[in-house]
C-alpha cells in the first residue's frame, strides 16, 4: 500500500498494491486451496446420484406431514438438494427455531427472493440444503423434528 511514509510526506505504491492494506490472508487462501485439492479427489457423478437420492427421500418425508407445502417441484425434475416448504400454522422462524433445537441447521423468512415468496402466496419459508456431506441420518432428523413439531400442534 505504502512505498514510504514520513512526517510530512506518503509515497503510495501503483494499483493493485496501492489498495491491499496489511498483510494478504495467507492463512485462508492455503486453506481455500486445501479445500479445492479435496473437491477435486471427489466422484461427482457418484455425488450427483446421492444427492438425488436423498432428495427424493426428503420430498417423499415432507409430502407425508400434515400441512406442508414445498415449493418449487415435487419430484426431482428440475430439482437439486434444496428444498423450501412451509408448514400451515407455523411461521418459518418458529419451524427453524424448533429444528435448531433438535440439531437440524435450516434457512427460514425470504431467502432474499421476496417477490418470488409473495408470488408464492406465502410470507416466509424454512430451506432444507443437501451437500456432499449430507447423510440419510440427517434427512430423518429433520423429518422427525418437523413430525414432532407438527404432532405436538395436533395434540393441542
Amino acid at each position: 500500500m505504502i512505498k514510504e511514509v514520513t512526517p510530512i510526506h506518503a509515497d503510495f505504491r501503483s494499483p493493485p498494491r496501492r489498495f491491499e492494506a496489511g498483510t494478504p490472508p495467507i492463512a485462508a487462501a492455503i486453506g481455500l486451496g486445501a479445500a479445492l485439492d479435496w473437491m477435486q479427489s471427489l466422484d461427482w457423478p457418484a455425488i450427483h446420484l446421492e444427492e438425488l437420492r436423498l432428495t427424493q427421500r426428503l420430498l417423499d418425508g415432507l409430502k407425508a406431514i400434515q400441512g406442508v407445502r414445498i415449493l418449487g417441484p415435487t419430484s426431482l425434475e428440475s430439482r437439486r438438494g434444496v428444498v423450501s416448504f412451509v408448514i400451515s400454522r407455523f411461521p418459518a422462524e418458529q419451524i427453524c427455531r424448533h429444528l435448531d433445537g433438535c440439531g437440524v441447521a435450516t434457512r427460514g423468512g425470504h431467502h432474499c427472493a421476496q417477490p418470488l415468496i409473495r408470488a408464492m402466496g406465502v410470507d416466509g419459508a424454512t430451506r432444507a440444503s443437501l451437500a456432499v456431506y449430507s447423510l440419510d441420518r440427517d434427512v430423518d432428523a429433520l423429518l422427525s423434528s418437523l413430525n414432532e413439531l407438527v404432532d405436538v400442534r395436533e395434540r393441542q
